[in-house]
């Protein structure tokens, strides 16, 4: 068997590209006037606006931007309904209603969707020990899954890796700070062999539920027909029947990976609200559930509200303003594309406690690219590795980006238990226009 460190030590893969709005913070956030639109907004988020004509009123405060760009933007804004979540007890919310966390409702002989094992269970279970191996050698315990000889190598050279690395760390510091820092260096270099186990279960479970059926989680249910009344309803979905997403809260499958199908499920259904049965949370779902790590979100009734939603320059479709305008970081917000880009701040992130659920319209992208991880991943690529965009095959497959397009965003929500990046479910038109949910691709981003 290869040295535990060659074989173990794999790190998780760059989710994408740090987002443009991560980019300019570097000092740069101020809280200003609203009508100054020169720096990237660290304020409270503001609503995004209700209507096509309160954006484009909106954007002509921006001085920066033409009459011409602002009559572009305010043309490419996206309807959409922001879907506001408000805690309540499971029984107040009616069958097949809106609701975010919570057990579903569903037709009489569904079962809970259960997810087989991950394709890439073993990169899967090989990632998960490599963190779980890292944690334990702090405590001096060898991994038991390696043999006797590799497992006392492994802890040594992991050891010895983070005692050179703390101490080179603590050169560079002067006396004053270095004495300071020692005893936290020593700290988490050096665990109980409690603390260590405490510290690897969850991942330790992890690690064996990827290889193995487990149900998914519940995210949402989405009452079509009540939200088809909203005007910022998109036309191509559905006006009956509601959507219900199912994830793996768990594992959390970042969506680069072509084996991360099994790993969610956009399901339409058409049954007769009466007909409908509140499904009991699986046994399996209650035994992984802990308070550090929430696989099952609390129920939340949804209150619907239409709003336009700003394009952003991630998208295929974005021309308003010339490329040449990104080249060059000005802080001043004096070049259209960083006043636009400081104007888009003010609406807040999925990730920041705004309102980040919605149902349509343009996304609120954490990273930039996640269209096209969509659809290298659905064609069966790895759109985790920059190699592969190189390739003709992927050349000719990133030609149909842009038929991708936003079903739902979902972002943090800590009274339902979404703490962390935002869930983006996306679908090409012409399955969504063919009722073909099951071709539906769900891209997790975080910060």
């Amino acid at each position: 068997m290869a040295s535990g460190i060659t074989q173990f030590t794999g790190g998780h893969r760059l989710l994408a590209l740090i987002a443009l709005f991560v980019m300019i913070l570097g000092g740069t956030a101020m809280t200003h006037e609203p009508e100054d639109f020169s720096h990237y907004w660290d304020g409270p988020a503001k609503d995004l606006p209700a209507s096509r004509e309160a954006l484009g009123a909106s954007l002509k405060r921006v001085k920066a931007l033409t009459p011409q760009m602002v009559a572009h933007l305010t043309e490419q804004a996206a309807p959409a309904v922001l879907l506001v979540t408000t805690p309540a007890a499971e029984e107040t919310i009616p069958l097949g209603g809106s609701k975010i966390g919570g057990a579903p409702d569903l037709p009489p002989g569904m079962s809970w969707p259960v997810r087989p094992p991950y394709p890439d269970a073993e990169k899967k279970r090989d990632r998960h020990r490599s963190s779980i191996g890292s944690t334990l050698a702090k405590a001096g315990i060898a991994p038991d899954w390696m043999s006797p000889e590799d497992g006392k190598r492994y802890v040594e050279e992991m050891r010895k890796i983070e005692r050179d690395v703390g101490e080179e760390a603590l050169r560079k510091m002067g006396p004053e700070a270095a004495a300071m820092m020692r005893p936290i260096f020593e700290e988490q270099r050096n665990y109980t062999p409690e603390r260590a186990r405490e510290a690897t279960r969850l991942e330790a479970l992890q690690a064996q539920l990827v290889g193995e059926n487990s149900p998914l989680s519940f995210i949402a249910q989405l009452d079509l027909a009540a939200l088809a009344g909203e005007p910022g309803f998109d036309p191509d979905l559905p006006k009956h029947g509601r959507l219900l997403l199912f994830y793996d809260l768990f594992e959390q499958p970042t969506g680069f990976e072509p084996g991360a199908r099994v790993g969610f499920r956009l399901i339409w259904d058409e049954t007769p609200a009466a007909s409908l049965r509140r499904a009991p949370v699986p046994a399996a779902l209650q035994d992984i559930n802990d308070p550090d790590w929430s696989v099952l979100l609390k129920p939340a009734r949804v209150m619907p509200r239409s709003v336009m939603t700003p394009i952003t320059p991630y998208e295929d479709a974005w021309d308003a303003i010339p490329i040449e305008d990104r080249l060059f970081r000005n802080e001043d917000g004096k070049e259209p594309y960083w006043a636009y880009s400081f104007w888009l701040s003010r609406f807040g992130s999925p990730d920041e406690g705004r309102a980040g659920h919605q149902l349509g319209g343009w996304p609120r992208p954490l990273q930039n690219g996640m269209k096209s991880t969509a659809q290298l991943a659905f064609n069966g690529l790895e759109a985790g590795n920059s190699e592969a965009f190189k390739t003709e095959k992927v050349k000719e497959l990133m030609k149909g980006v842009a038929d991708w397009k936003l079903v739902l965003q979902l972002g943090l929500d800590d009274a339902v238990g979404l703490n962390n990046g935002a869930y983006y479910v996306l679908m090409r038109r012409e399955d969504i226009l063919a009722r073909r949910f099951n071709n539906a691709w769900v891209v997790y981003q975080c910060t």
